[in-house]
């Protein structure tokens, strides 16, 4: 039968089991030295990855490796369906991964890929397990350093003659040092021009840079003369008053504080006297220790009151004095549009028993960008007592047209 190629097949598996047998008793010694080849290289190649190798440079810290469990020394073997497209190794969607079977280990180490920061939805890294973490993990949507007030704050430092003043000028102060020219009606008399010479400048200021919203501290130092202009007798001058003096003020966010002194004293003009040789003449003089505070209603609208006491007056003056008002004055820029402003002011002074005067103005301004100074066209109405204190006992009704430029 064998010779006819038929053999039993339980002899035929006989033969093949004691050949198996024979194999393995041979080959034993070189199956068990692969095995622990396997397992060294397994160990080597877990010591050289990435991580382990910034563990290694860290200093004072001893690299110890960790004890491989026996499945590690046998090599990966897993049965999966086909593969499905990856994104820079890195499963695109967590419900498209594969379903494995079978596994009997995966010590296989991609090394990760530096986060995409441009796309907040891309997973972040793990510095502690040196892989990715679940891609529903998103990044905060502003990282760093948390919003602090304090942080955001301008520095504060001590500087001299700074830009633009803490305390802006009344409006519609008719003694405020500024540059003016206004065209005024008189009843019974006919025009007349009122004029201003001067400003409000800062000496010195600890606090915040620039003149838009500048906050700290401010020494101020002002001075002007207002004359009058008798237009219809040739522009003589019918008299001036000169104003000088200092303001200390301080600003925080929509308040702001002055406290200082001031000098007025009014003069005659000589033709006007040449004309009236029997007017009498009279020397008002006020020195006036002086405090008001503004408050920003909003960004437009600004409300203020202050308060003024004599320390030495003559010619009828008196130590008590009040002026409150509010305006309306946007506070940036529009261009060469400009924009509108109007503005009221009371003046009450005990010379009169705090009788006074109001004034009233509005037309269209201009305001820097930078320098912050302020240009006026627009209309006046001024009734009370004269604007003149050489004539302050006399009562004027007065209405035109003028411009106004503060510093």
């Amino acid at each position: 039968m064998k010779k006819l190629g038929f053999e039993n097949p339980a002899g035929k598996s006989a033969r093949r089991g004691a050949s198996c047998s024979r194999w393995f008793y041979r080959n034993s010694f070189k199956l068990i030295a692969a095995c622990l080849m396997a397992g060294i290289a397994s160990n080597a190649s877990a010591q050289t990855t990435p991580q382990r190798r910034r563990e290694s440079n860290r200093e004072d810290v001893p690299t110890q490796s960790a004890a491989k469990p026996l499945v590690m020394l046998l090599p990966p073997i897993a049965i999966t369906e086909p593969p499905i497209a990856l994104h820079g190794n890195r499963i695109t969607n967590p419900q498209d991964r594969p379903t494995v079977r079978g596994i009997v280990q995966t010590s296989h180490w991609l090394p990760p890929r530096p986060p995409d920061l441009s796309s907040p939805n891309r997973p972040l890294e793990d510095k502690e397990n040196d892989g990715p973490l679940l891609p529903s993990v998103e990044r905060a949507d502003s990282p760093g350093i948390p919003y602090c007030e304090e942080c955001e704050t301008e520095p504060r430092y001590l500087q001299f003659l700074p830009n633009g003043l803490l305390y802006k000028p009344y409006l519609a102060g008719e003694k405020e040092p500024r540059f003016a020219a206004v065209w005024l009606y008189e009843k019974g008399r006919g025009w007349i021009w009122e004029t201003a010479m001067g400003g409000r400048f800062g000496l010195l200021r600890y606090g915040t840079a620039g003149t838009q919203f500048p906050q700290g501290w401010q020494l101020d130092l002002e001075g002007a003369a207002f004359p009058r202009i008798d237009p219809i007798e040739g522009s003589e001058m019918d008299a001036v008053d000169f104003r000088a003096g200092w303001l200390l003020t301080w600003r925080d966010g929509p308040v702001a504080v002055k406290a200082g002194y001031y000098h007025i004293s009014s003069h005659v003009g000589d033709e006007f006297l040449l004309r009236n040789p029997t007017f009498p003449r009279i020397e008002y003089v006020r020195d006036s220790l002086i405090t008001g505070v503004t408050y920003d209603l909003n960004e437009v609208v600004t409300a203020y009151g202050e308060i003024g006491y004599s320390i030495g007056h003559i010619g009828g003056a008196e130590p008590l004095e009040l002026q409150f008002g509010l305006q309306y004055s946007p506070a940036v820029s529009n261009g060469w549009c400009g924009s509108p402003f109007a503005a009221i002011n009371g003046h009450l002074r005990e010379d009169f028993n705090f009788g006074g005067n109001i004034n009233i103005v509005a037309g269209r301004q201009w305001r820097g960008p930078e320098s912050d100074h302020l240009f006026r066209i627009g209309f006046m109405y001024f009734n009370g007592h004269s604007l003149q204190y050489q004539f302050f006992s006399k009562h004027e009704e007065l209405l035109g047209a003028g411009i106004w430029y503060d510093f």
